[in-house]
Order: structure tokens, then sequence, then C-alpha cells
């Protein structure tokens, strides 16, 4: 296990903003992968 110094620890996000980014993240790339796909012939 990491020590992390306390002022630190303090400032990681979440467990739920994390999966909240990393959803995001994942429909903001699919979202652009879809338009890629389609403006391809």
């Amino acid at each position: 296990m990491i020590h992390l110094p306390e002022h630190v620890r303090h400032n990681l996000p979440t467990a739920q903003e994390v999966g909240a980014h990393v959803l995001l993240c994942c429909v903001v790339w699919g979202f652009l992968g879809l338009i890629v796909l389609e403006c391809l012939p």
C-alpha cells in the first residue's frame, strides 16, 4: 500500500467521481468514433 501525504489524499477524487469521468470519456470517444466511421466511405 502506498502511503500518501494527508493533503494529497484529500485532493484525490472519489471513486464515484472517477467513474463519472471515465463514463463521460467513454461516451465522448464513442461518439467521436461513430462520427469518424460515418464519415468514412
